[in-house]
Parts: C-alpha cells; sequence; structure tokens
C-alpha cells in the first residue's frame, strides 16, 4: 500500500510535469504571439503617421500649384545665396541665425529662379517648412523630410549644411526619387523605397515618396526618411525580430542580429530554403507556424509593404520549457499536500487580474481594460449602427506642476480630475487613464455633437476647479466619432490627431477631427457663382451676404484680429444664419414647397450647431477658423448648394 502510494505520487508528479512542460510550451509560443501583436501596434503607430502626413502633403502641393501666383512670397528667400564659381545656390547663411533649428536647407544647381512656376515652386518648400517642423517634432524618430524637384533642387528639414549634403543630379538615380517618377510610379502613389544606404550618412534606411504634378507634369517628390535603428529599436524583445520589405530583404533587426549596414535577405540569415521561406510568406496574419527548424511568427502592414516576422527555434522553446518544467517537480509536490494553498493562490490571482484593469492611482480603468473591451464595443456599434464618440483629453502643462510643486501634488491634481470628470459623466459611459495626464472617454450612443457637449463640460469644470497648491489646471480635448467598419488604431489616430490640433491652436479647448481636421482652412475663399442663383432675390440676397460675412469672419482670423471683434462677426453670422432660415421658410410656405417641414428640421439643427460653436468660441475651446469651416461645409457646401437648389424649380414655377 505504502508503495502504491509513492507510485501514485510519482505518477501524479510525472503527469504534472508533462503538463507543465505542455503548458510552457504553449505559453511560450502565446508569448510571441502577444509580443508580436504588440510590436506590431508600435511598428503601426510610427509608420501610419508618415503615411497620412505625406498624403496630406502631397494634397497640399498640389492644390499649391495651382494657386501659387496668389501665395505671397516667404521672407526666407532672401537668406537663399547664389555661387557663381560652382553655378549653385544654398541657405547655408541661415547658420547662427534663429532659423536654423525651424528651416529647411534649399540647395540646388544653375541660378535661383527670379519669377515664374520655378520661383513658385521654391516658395512651396518653405510653404511645407511649418508642417515638417510639426511632423518632426510630435515624431523625432523621422530622419529626414524633404521635397526634390525635377527642376535640379531640395529642400531638407531638419536643416543641414550643404557641406555635409547637397542636391546633385545623382539624386535622381537614388531610389527615393526614382521610385515616384512618371516612369515607375503611372497610379501617382506614395510609396515606400526598398531599403537603401543613406547618402548623407546617416545608415540603412527607407524612404516614403509621393509625386507632385502641375497641370500633368511632374514636378518633384515629397519625402520622408525613416532610419533602420528606428525601427530596430521598436523591434526589441525578448525574441529574435525582424522588418521585412517585399523583396525579403531586412529592413530593420532587434539587437540579437547583427546586419553591420548591410542589406541582407531574410532566408540568407536565417539559412533557410526557398521553399521554407514560401512558407513564411504564406502564413497568415497575427499567426505563428513551424518552418524547418524556427517557430515563425509574421504580420503584415496595410500603411506599408513590409512584414514583420519574429523567431525563435525549436530547440530553444524546448529548452526554456524544460527549464520551467522540472523545477515545478518539488513544487506540484507541496501543492499536492497544500491543497488549501492552491486555493489561497487562486484567489490571490483573481485579485492581481482585477487590479491589473485598474489604473492604481486614480482608481479609474486602465489602458489594459480598454484593450480588452474596445473591440467588442466597436463590434457592438457596427452590429446595432449606434453612434460610439471617443474622446481624449490631456492635462496642459502637466510637467510643470510636477517640475515646480513636485509628485504628490501631480497626483493630487491627477486624482481630481478623475474626479470631475466620472462626475461628468453618464454609467454606460467609460473613462480610462491611458497614462500619465492623458484620459480618454468613450461614450456610446453618441454622435459628435454630443460627445462635444460632455467634453465641454468636463472642460469648463476643470477650468473652474481652482487647487490649493497647483492652482488652474486645464485639459485640451480631441473629439471624434466611429465610422462603420473602421478599426480602432485608425479611430485612435484621428482623435489623438484632434488633440494634437488643440493644444497646438492653444490649449484649454476642444478640437472636432470631423471639424477641425478635414482640410487647410488658411487658403480658404468663398466667391460666389451665378449658378447658385435662385431666382429669388431675397433669397440670392441673403445667400450672398452669407458668404461675406463668412470671407470676412475668414480675414479676420489670418489677420489675428481682436477677439472681441471675431466674436462680433461671429454673432452677426448667427444672426444672419437666423434671420436667413426665417425669411427662407416663409417664402417656401408662400410656393408651396412639398419637403417644407424637412427642410425647416434642417435649418433647425443648423441654427443649434451654430450656437453651440459660438458658445464655445466665446468660452476659449474653439478657434474661429473652424466656425469658418462649419460654414463652409455645412451651411454653403452642405445645405445651400446640397438642399436648397431642390427647391430653385418650384421658385421659378411660382415665379
Amino acid at each position: 500500500m505504502k508503495y502504491l502510494k509513492k507510485h501514485i505520487i510519482l505518477m501524479i508528479v510525472i503527469a504534472i510535469t508533462l503538463a507543465m512542460f505542455v503548458g510552457a510550451y504553449i505559453y511560450i509560443l502565446s508569448d510571441i504571439k502577444s509580443v508580436g501583436s504588440n510590436k506590431y501596434v508600435d511598428l503601426d503607430n510610427e509608420i501610419y503617421p508618415s503615411v497620412d502626413f505625406i498624403e496630406i502633403m502631397t494634397v497640399y502641393g498640389n492644390n499649391y500649384f495651382r494657386n501659387y501666383d496668389y501665395i505671397h512670397e516667404d521672407p526666407l528667400f532672401s537668406y537663399i545665396e547664389y555661387d557663381p564659381v560652382t553655378d549653385s545656390f544654398d541657405m547655408d547663411s541661415i547658420e547662427g541665425t534663429e532659423y536654423e533649428n525651424t528651416s529647411v536647407n534649399i540647395t540646388g544647381e544653375g541660378k535661383v529662379p527670379e519669377s515664374g512656376i520655378l520661383r513658385g515652386e521654391m516658395n512651396l518648400i518653405f510653404s511645407f517648412n511649418k508642417y515638417f517642423r510639426l511632423i518632426h517634432y510630435k515624431h523625432p524618430k523621422i530622419t529626414w523630410i524633404y521635397y526634390t524637384s525635377e527642376n535640379s533642387f531640395i529642400g531638407m528639414y531638419p536643416w543641414v549644411s550643404s557641406s555635409h549634403f547637397k542636391y546633385s543630379d545623382e539624386i535622381k538615380d537614388i531610389a527615393f526619387y526614382s521610385i515616384a517618377t512618371p516612369q515607375n510610379n503611372y497610379m501617382r502613389k506614395a510609396l515606400w523605397t526598398p531599403v537603401y544606404q543613406d547618402a548623407a550618412g546617416k545608415g540603412l534606411m527607407v524612404t516614403l515618396s509621393s509625386p507632385l504634378y502641375y497641370n500633368e507634369e511632374f514636378k518633384g517628390v515629397i519625402s520622408l526618411d525613416v532610419t533602420t535603428d528606428t525601427l530596430s529599436d521598436i523591434l526589441n524583445c525578448n525574441y529574435t525580430s525582424y522588418l521585412i520589405d517585399s523583396e525579403d530583404s531586412i529592413i530593420a533587426a532587434c539587437d540579437k542580429v547583427q546586419l553591420n549596414d548591410q542589406i541582407v535577405k531574410i532566408n540568407e540569415k536565417l539559412d533557410i530554403s526557398d521553399a521554407q521561406m514560401t512558407k513564411i510568406r504564406n502564413i497568415r496574419n497575427d499567426s505563428i507556424k513551424l518552418v524547418g527548424g524556427y517557430y515563425v511568427y509574421k504580420y503584415s502592414f496595410d500603411s506599408a509593404p513590409w512584414s514583420m516576422i519574429i523567431t525563435e527555434s525549436l530547440l530553444s522553446i524546448i529548452l526554456k520549457s524544460l527549464l520551467i518544467s522540472v523545477p515545478v517537480i518539488l513544487i506540484c509536490l507541496l501543492l499536492l499536500i497544500m491543497a488549501n494553498e492552491i486555493n489561497h493562490r487562486k484567489q490571490a490571482e483573481e485579485q492581481i487580474s482585477e487590479m491589473a484593469l485598474k489604473d492604481e492611482l486614480t482608481g479609474l480603468k486602465n489602458r489594459n481594460y480598454l484593450y480588452s473591451i474596445i473591440d467588442r464595443m466597436m463590434s457592438d456599434a457596427d452590429i446595432t449602427k449606434q453612434k460610439l464618440a471617443v474622446s481624449i483629453f490631456d492635462l496642459d502643462h502637466f510637467k510643470k506642476v510636477n517640475d515646480s510643486y513636485g509628485h504628490p501634488i501631480g497626483d493630487e491634481v491627477l486624482r481630481q480630475t478623475a474626479q470631475i470628470a466620472e462626475g461628468m459623466i453618464r454609467k454606460t459611459d467609460i473613462l480610462v487613464r491611458l497614462g500619465g495626464e492623458e484620459f480618454m472617454l468613450l461614450l456610446p450612443g453618441t454622435d459628435i455633437i454630443g460627445a462635444y457637449e460632455v467634453a465641454e463640460k468636463i472642460r469648463i469644470a476643470l477650468e473652474n476647479r481652482i487647487h490649493p497648491v497647483a492652482g488652474k489646471c486645464t485639459a485640451s480635448f480631441g473629439v471624434t466619432v466611429k465610422t462603420e467598419g473602421e478599426t480602432f488604431i485608425n479611430l485612435y489616430k484621428r482623435v489623438d490627431e484632434a488633440l494634437y490640433s488643440a493644444k497646438d491652436s492653444g490649449r484649454n479647448r476642444i478640437v472636432s477631427y470631423e471639424e477641425g481636421l478635414k482640410k487647410p482652412i488658411a487658403s480658404a475663399r468663398l466667391d460666389w457663382n451665378n449658378e447658385w442663383n435662385s431666382g429669388n432675390a431675397t433669397i440670392d440676397d441673403e445667400h450672398k451676404g452669407l458668404l461675406s460675412t463668412a470671407n470676412e469672419l475668414m480675414y479676420m482670423s489670418m489677420t489675428n484680429t481682436e477677439s472681441e471683434q471675431i466674436e462680433k462677426q461671429i454673432d452677426l453670422l448667427v444672426k444672419h444664419i437666423t434671420d436667413h432660415f426665417t425669411d427662407e421658410e416663409t417664402i417656401l410656405i408662400e410656393i408651396g414647397y412639398p419637403d417644407f417641414t424637412a427642410h425647416k428640421k434642417m435649418h433647425g439643427a443648423l441654427k443649434a450647431k451654430a450656437l453651440l460653436f459660438s458658445q464655445s468660441f466665446k468660452t476659449g475651446g474653439m478657434k474661429s477658423s473652424y466656425f469658418f469651416s462649419f460654414m463652409v461645409d455645412d451651411i454653403i457646401l452642405g445645405h445651400m448648394l446640397e438642399e436648397d437648389v431642390k427647391f430653385f424649380g418650384y421658385l421659378k414655377k411660382y415665379n
């Protein structure tokens, strides 16, 4: 009986050991997949903004060429100097001035153009400059941002002396330029280059390039460089990881891999056959598969022709599983004797699991909780066709609070912020601390106006609550609404852009992605088109008055007019909108317009929105240019030119 018990215990220990080995084996595979998914998100967060930025700059550049005659010449032109000895020009004279750290350096061959489209094209680089600074400030890992002209000059940001890099005709043979030319890119898309050696000495890099055209004429290429060192830093983890391009060349790798600034194929590095390489290419996204003597995890990007792979040898996984399993034998014996301890362990694990979803400082849900529920929330919104609004807000100048009063006071401010925000939301809403001084609001069943109202209540409450030590602590907000089928990564990117715009435009305000980031407002102007005549003098005169008053508001915004005058102009616009809608409704009743009820309902919604935006401007939560955007998108384009034209035919019959 005694030996039987020993055998039973031994069998139990062996069974548990085997189970632990299998569990450890499965855990390592699961961990590889988990690490891979996280690294994919980190890399995509680095890649996606670059793609969006280049696409926006391409649209901006193409539109610029259509209007270059009307653009004021940048004062920095005075720093461009021509050298008759080398028959070339540069902006080296900017070195040592206040502009050295904020300006491009334009270098080129021949004389500096004095006028015409070439002069305008060079001025485009100065127009790009402020956007170059902006993206480089937010994503400092981007190495170079530049525009290369087909007309033999280049503008690079950050500024670099021509003694280190300058334009030469050989540049046009380098991948960043040749990939975007009409011969190689007839679809005119933004394309990533294969990995190549940087001519300015930054090592291996990849470049995103997009062509610019004017009247079907190829003008040049706008490009953005990312070094492989930057991408390699992101790839670092407990496993061997690589980033490869469509030609299977290694773009970047973790620290475990030595590349020595040489372009190497992944199959050469892993020493695998062509057939095994084909199996790796055929691995489904976010999946892991045994190929040869390696477990390989793969994820291909939508935003670039790249794939991330993580490898771990089969032998290594077996040894790690054994190392985990063998010491467990003693633990298993103790666990068999101390069954009660198992219950305690389970309870502790449940407590740890609960704590993992909660922010210890504020008591709010944390980022882990967000990741655990966001996919379900977004799927439910798609299925039920319900709105899902999202807001991110960030305390303004919070670093100064920590630096001036210490982290304990900073922690008090964060707890106070969480308490105030929680008191302003519904039970169905979810408030998450993303980390640091950044918070996220998930608002199910809420449209953009509702999201704006919630954000405004929180913003005002924070502004009015004075901390006894830190004083007033305001916040900036970005808001947006999920679109059908949208991924969380894209939704997060859009609302984060809105938040960044709010901080960049003065802080302590709210920017909605839908209203604030559709297009550059600064160059917009509305001009009356005779095709918009309805045939009714009252309606046409009031429509023209709307355009004129809106243009005046835009002019005030661009010329830094006093805030009080802008406020009066917005009040005038709101009154003009209200009076015009009243007059128009009277006329529609007289002519018996059959869709009068629906049209009047649209008027009511637009008036409410105008009053909301007007109030937000007065409290400092919105820039005047966004009210102009509302006039363009909602009143002029969205209503006057889409809805009002529907009753023009009835007016003509009535007259």
